[in-house]
């Protein structure tokens, strides 16, 4: 059993459908216990380098986008190491720059491969399915750039952040483009620099503005609805929804901890207990969500911190 050392909170919000998000009295309280790490930095198999991106699939095994040695790891739910591909290069499994990874539905795993602009498919066991970059004959609005963030739904829509244009391209089953998010022309949803994304199953999206410190909220088709705001975050990165307490979990590098949004009448509150230095976050990136468990991604450590979530 780990000993407590301290405690830090940080406070969630109430989630309405009104433009900004307002601080309620918290009623719940969510505690993040530290269980283990997965990795350690460096460059050989099992390790990571500057990753910065994280996915766990529907029987909890673990993906992470190791950027710093352009490849994808694979790690059990336990966290022993599984499997790796890439190497840097533009060719099939083959990476430069790999900046997000999704395993949402436990069939397809889809990497965001930044530099050579484009989006890979592999299935499961990371064995290649295809690749597909911006069409010319595309619509210009649809043309993506620099892919950072991926998210596939239930119904097989696709989405991606594009980080050279600031938006979130919306593709279909068939990977025809259908809709744009957050563009020059989304209004109060004007995204100024994007990072990560979070879709619930009800078909919302979450995506958080690195420059203006929000998250920005659309619903399945890119209409705004909503601003997450809190004077705590400075640069959000990652975001995870919990789908069980309808929760969204973000991280940002700059201050690093975990700040926790909501869906009722009261506040959050989580306390994140630092029961050990080993777990303390020093750049986290991303977070994912299986069960009960928290799984942060720390840029700077070059590891995954698992947290078990407690109710109070």
């Amino acid at each position: 059993m780990f000993k407590p050392l301290n405690y830090f909170a940080i406070f969630g919000f109430v989630f309405f459908s009104i433009p900004i998000l307002a601080k309620q009295p918290s009623e719940k309280v969510l505690v993040l216990s530290p269980e283990f790490s997965i990795s350690r930095k460096g460059t050989e198999v099992g390790q990571l380098l500057n990753p910065l991106g994280l996915a766990v699939d529907p029987t909890g095994n673990i993906y992470v986008a190791d950027t710093g040695n352009n490849r994808l790891q694979k790690f059990s739910p336990a966290g022993k190491f599984l499997a790796q591909i890439g190497g840097l290069g533009s060719g099939s499994q083959q990476f430069d720059s790999p900046r997000s990874v999704c395993a949402s539905n436990g069939i397809n795993v889809w990497v965001a491969d930044y530099n050579n602009r484009r989006v890979q498919r592999f299935d499961r066991n990371l064995n290649f399915v295809f690749s597909f970059a911006a069409n010319e004959n595309w619509d210009e609005r649809y043309q993506f750039q620099l892919p950072v963030g991926i998210c596939e739904s239930g119904q097989g829509d696709l989405f991606v952040a594009d980080a050279g244009l600031n938006r979130v391209i919306k593709f279909d089953s068939f990977r025809k483009p259908v809709a744009v998010f957050g563009g020059l022309d989304a209004g109060q949803g004007q995204i100024q620099e994007i990072g990560g994304m979070a879709l619930s199953s009800e078909g919302k999206l979450f995506v958080s503005d690195r420059q203006s410190g929000e998250i920005v909220v659309f619903d399945y088709f890119g209409n705004f609805l909503s601003i997450l705001r809190d004077s705590l975050l400075h640069v959000p990165a990652g975001l995870a929804y919990w789908e069980k307490e309808r929760i969204l979990f973000v991280v940002d590098p700059d201050r690093p901890g975990i700040e926790a949004f909501g869906k009722t009448k009261s506040g959050i509150s989580v306390s994140f207990l630092q029961k050990d230095p080993a777990f303390q976050l020093k750049r986290p990136v991303d977070v994912a969500v299986f069960g009960n468990r928290l799984f942060v991604l720390d840029e700077e450590k070059g590891q995954v911190l698992v947290f078990k979530i407690y109710r109070h």
